[in-house]
């Protein structure tokens, strides 16, 4: 059986004298940890004699979920070990920011429970475009916000009117596209 549950031992009846490993005058003994466990029978109407048997107590499986983060509206993987438990949230996650867990059951059919593990869903950068001017045939810088991303079209630019956009990419990996 496993960690945190028991057995119960039974002699069977007919005798007027059971000792458990010295515990005497019981025929049936509850049992939560491995070991050998020896009942003397005597007395009764049964044949007297000792028998023996092992009992093995099963540890529960040691389960983890790791902590994990994306971007909002991109699917966000959860981990969690060993594998091939079940989530207590969906996964991949597509929610808000929150916290689950991780269960397992061995081969033994001992199961358990992770500790929470954290979600952090991080919002999209807010990106912008700046309309911008020039005259024919000069350079027009374009800008946008915030500083450091990328264009679609070269900065800067030399051709004719046109639209275009800002694209831009925060220290946890999130990206975003003005309008």
């Amino acid at each position: 059986f496993c960690q945190g549950g028991s057995v119960v031992l039974n002699a069977g009846a007919g005798y007027t004298s059971y000792v458990w490993n010295t515990l005497p005058n019981t025929q049936t003994k509850n049992v939560t940890t491995s070991g050998t466990y020896t009942v003397t029978l005597s007395g009764g109407t049964g044949c007297p004699g000792i028998a023996s048997i092992v009992v093995t107590v099963n540890p529960l499986p040691t389960v983890t979920a790791g902590n994990a983060s994306g971007c909002a509206g991109t699917p966000i993987v959860l981990t969690g070990t060993p594998a091939g438990g079940t989530f207590s949230k969906a996964n991949p996650y597509t929610g808000p920011s929150t916290t689950y867990t991780h269960s397992y059951t061995d081969n033994n059919g001992c199961s358990n429970t992770s500790a929470s593990a954290t979600i952090t869903v991080n919002a999209l950068p807010v990106v912008t475009a700046d309309n911008v001017s020039g005259c024919a045939g000069s350079s027009i810088a374009l800008t946008g916000t915030p500083a450091g991303g990328t264009f679609n079209q070269a900065n800067p630019y030399t051709g004719p009117s046109t639209t275009y956009t800002h694209s831009y990419t925060d220290n946890n990996g999130c990206s975003n596209t003005s309008a």
